[in-house]
């Protein structure tokens, strides 16, 4: 990530930058469902009336499912620092985001037709562009005047799923993250 910072106040900053986030989606899927045969019953003039069905049987399937999807985002920040001493301090950070979908691999579950398919950033079911927010709180330590230690908690949360809205199915991946770094 790269943020650039604008000192507003003394406790208070606005900033935006460049990040590559990366969402992994691992798991076990298992779902049954029945099928069956369709005969159609025919009225007098040749018109289809309905269906009789025949021949029901239970279908299941189970995958275990990896994915990864990898965003660009920018991000609008504003920080305010709560200082504890000369050295600590708490910063807390709120971002309103732009996600742009760059990479999608591994398999996941097509919404239409529930069977495992390979994930592309050009499937046309994947939404290109998303949007989201974040929030951070973190606390550092100034070694000198120019280096510190930092270990920040953030949590990012897309406003939409990653999938077209005519789909009908939500997935909004939750992004939970820490760092521990020594920003210059």
């Amino acid at each position: 990530a790269t943020n650039v910072y604008l000192k507003i106040t003394e406790n208070w900053q606005v900033g935006s930058g460049v990040h590559i986030n990366s969402m992994r989606n691992n798991g076990r899927y298992n779902y049954s469902h029945q099928i069956y045969d369709s005969v159609p019953v025919l009225g007098p003039n040749g018109e289809i009336r309905g269906y009789f069905h025949v021949n029901f049987r239970d279908t299941t399937h189970n995958y275990n499912l990896s994915s990864s999807y990898t965003y660009i985002t920018i991000p609008l920040h504003a920080m305010y620092t709560i200082p504890l001493t000369q050295k600590t301090g708490i910063e807390v950070e709120g971002s309103i985001e732009a996600h742009y979908l760059a990479f999608a691999r591994g398999q996941y579950i097509n919404p239409n037709n529930l069977f495992a398919e390979n994930a592309t950033a050009n499937n046309g079911q994947f939404r290109k562009l998303n949007f989201g927010g974040a929030l951070r709180v973190g606390y550092y330590y100034m070694l000198s005047n120019r280096w510190r230690f930092q270990a920040d908690l953030q949590m990012q949360q897309m406003a939409n799923s990653i999938f077209k809205p005519n789909l009908g199915v939500a997935l909004r991946p939750p992004v939970l993250q820490h760092r521990n770094a020594p920003p210059v």
